[in-house]
């Protein structure tokens, strides 16, 4: 089989919120992008099956390299730590697009937004990038491909999983959550779930198009925003026990007969 390959930088940052006493690494110490992962289509699991984890203080992050809409949000978000992972999420972001030789004016402009509000540099630029949050936590993937990441937290609980999942997932991700309980049920749940929206993040797709995107089997062949068909590895990393984590990333000239489903799948 010829192996196709796309390269992605992706960055995941624990935040050290108000009151924790934590080692610290200041946001001029970060320099590059903590992992640099090459995909090869050719494999079911090409991903290292772990990733490190930095460590970063959000009151050193410049709230001046955030975007006048990002800083306005930033704003309104009552709970300071939400409104410290916000901040260092999207500065963060921000500061490693230029790192990758974006130039400022670009890095700094409002982002334009596609057909379901997936953001994209404006202009030509040939970056795709993809940006997730949850308190405490930062997930940043930059690739030459479109690109997806999701970050949640196994501690939030998610009490209606079920629920979400007769909704929202595919028959044959329903079909492994059936006979789980309390934890187990939760953990699998999670990472189902952040497979599918790094999926339709690298899409460009919305939510309403998580139902129709089985995620629990690589590469999927999948129709975009504009209905082109193209191929996407997508996989669950490892990052720290109580956080799931997961990428998606499009992958170049895919041989359809390597996808999943099949064409025939219903």
């Amino acid at each position: 089989m010829q192996t196709h390959s796309a390269a992605m930088h992706l960055l995941v940052s624990r935040l050290a919120l108000r009151g924790e006493p934590v080692g610290l690494i200041a946001w001029e110490d970060i320099a590059a992008p903590a992992v640099n992962l090459n995909l090869r289509s050719a494999e079911i699991s090409p991903l290292t099956g772990a990733v490190s984890v930095q460590v970063i203080d959000p009151q050193r992050a410049p709230v001046s390299i955030l975007s006048r809409d990002e800083a306005s949000r930033a704003q309104r978000l009552r709970d300071p730590r939400d409104r410290d992972t916000f901040i260092c999420a999207h500065a963060l972001l921000r500061g490693l697009l230029m790192k990758q030789g974006v130039p400022r004016d670009t890095a700094m402009a409002e982002f334009t937004t596609g057909v379901f509000g997936k953001p994209r540099l404006a202009g030509e630029s040939p970056l795709h990038f993809s940006l997730s949050h949850r308190r405490g936590w930062v997930a940043i993937a930059i690739a030459a491909s479109p690109v997806g990441v999701d970050v949640e937290l196994m501690s939030a609980g998610i009490d209606d999983a079920s629920a979400i999942a007769e909704r929202s997932f595919h028959a044959d991700e329903k079909a492994q959550l059936r006979d789980l309980q309390g934890d187990e049920l939760a953990r699998a749940f999670v990472g189902i779930w952040t497979r599918k929206e790094a999926l339709v993040k690298a899409a460009g797709l919305g939510v309403d198009y998580m139902a129709a995107t089985p995620a629990i089997k690589s590469p999927v062949l999948l129709s975009d925003a504009t209905g082109a068909k193209a191929a996407y590895h997508v996989q669950q990393l490892a990052c720290a026990a109580d956080v799931a984590l997961a990428v998606a990333i499009r992958l170049p000239d895919q041989d359809p007969d390597t996808t999943w489903p099949p064409s025939t799948a219903s």
